[in-house]
């Protein structure tokens, strides 16, 4: 794309964030063959494939954004992933269609999926003003059904339902913030009343998962300290964990939080340039998402954007979902995390259609 279409290549803030973090990955893979311990790091695989995860998430993202020049493209691509996902989505849910459910496989509906398969189909129901009422109820009741299959299917698996909950509150913010707020300032005290049996309920499975993430963290800060600028390297980490013990073992263990997973391997300018890409496209959808002039497609893709991006961050805590850890959800989880990379290009990608079509108008006036 640089070199063959140089003219194409827009240098705004997004697309210098992701380069960026791609870059940084590329340095702290060459720093990460510095023996830091006594032990060597990950091996040399593991090294490139926990590289290429960072730098091929940063290219879907650029590539997205300036290889789709019409929002037509974008259109398709987005009712190719409804299309399919609402039938992944029936499948889990109608007794009838469970035959199907395992055609999918496990790492291609991870936590991305869901989150955006809830907010593109809500957003394109509440706003999309092109399509049928029909279409649009359609979507709902498929936004539902993922709901109720995270809630009562799955609700032991936090990562399945916790994020499309926040992407599906982000959007309805948009839609009725009245209500949302209405809804949160009744249900506040409710909420504090039933918090006890709900914490119970929740920690009755996850209370040994989050005693040893807390105590994965307190010995990960340990290993960052020895290069807390720009990480260990892709990978890396996970070999040196298996110096300090944990809960009294001694075992190769990983964060299970996407922000520390990047810290270990990038440091905190790799975990900078992350969030700057982050501001910067929720920029860019929000202002898209505000425009009059948008029409209903792009404004409504605009919102399900943003609403995917805030459950994505949500995601990010509970799991390396963004960026696949080469040693947890591993390479076979970019079947999944990638929606959140071009998705996101999409958002760009709508935001250069936009001005060169501004651009065409003024001077065509």
């Amino acid at each position: 794309l640089v070199l063959r279409r140089a003219s194409d290549f827009e240098p705004s803030g997004s697309v210098i964030a992701a380069v960026t973090l791609a870059a940084i990955a590329c340095l702290s893979f060459a720093a990460g063959q510095y023996p830091y311990f006594r032990i060597p790091g990950a091996p040399l695989g593991a090294q490139l494939a926990g590289l290429g995860l960072i730098v091929l998430s940063c290219g879907l993202f650029l590539v997205a954004g300036h290889q789709i020049r019409q929002v037509v493209n974008l259109r398709r691509l987005t009712w190719l992933f409804l299309i399919a996902g609402g039938y992944i989505c029936l499948a889990h849910v109608v007794p009838g269609l469970a035959f199907a459910a395992g055609w999918s496989g496990a790492a291609t509906i991870g936590s991305m999926f869901w989150i955006w398969f809830v907010a593109l189909s809500c957003s394109h129901a509440l706003f999309n003003l092109e399509l049928t009422t029909k279409t649009r109820l359609a979507l709902l009741c498929l936004t539902a059904a993922a709901v109720y299959r995270g809630f009562f299917l799955a609700g032991s698996w936090a990562s399945g339902w916790l994020p499309p909950l926040v992407a599906l509150i982000t959007i309805l913010l948009f839609r009725v913030p009245r209500t949302v707020f209405g809804f949160g300032f009744v249900a506040l005290p409710t909420g504090l009343y039933i918090w006890d049996s709900f914490y119970r309920l929740i920690m009755a499975n996850e209370q040994y998962s989050w005693m040893s993430r807390w105590e994965a963290w307190q010995i990960l800060l340990q290993v960052f300290e020895k290069n807390p600028l720009i990480g260990l390297g892709p990978s890396n980490y996970h070999a040196y964990t298996t110096l300090y013990p944990i809960l009294g073992w001694y075992v190769s263990f990983n964060s299970h939080n996407n922000y520390i997973d990047l810290l270990m391997q990038t440091g905190i300018v790799g975990l900078l340039a992350f969030f700057w890409l982050v501001v910067e496209v929720l920029r860019i959808l929000l202002r898209l998402a505000r425009s009059k002039a948008s029409g209903s497609f792009p404004r409504a893709y605009a919102i399900g954007a943003i609403g995917g991006l805030m459950g994505a961050l949500a995601a990010g805590m509970l799991g390396d979902w963004i960026l696949p850890f080469y040693y947890n959800v591993g390479v076979t989880g970019f079947r999944s995390s990638l929606l959140f990379w071009v998705f996101l290009g999409g958002g760009f990608a709508l935001k250069r259609i936009s001005v060169r079509e501004t651009a065409g108008h003024e001077l065509h006036e």
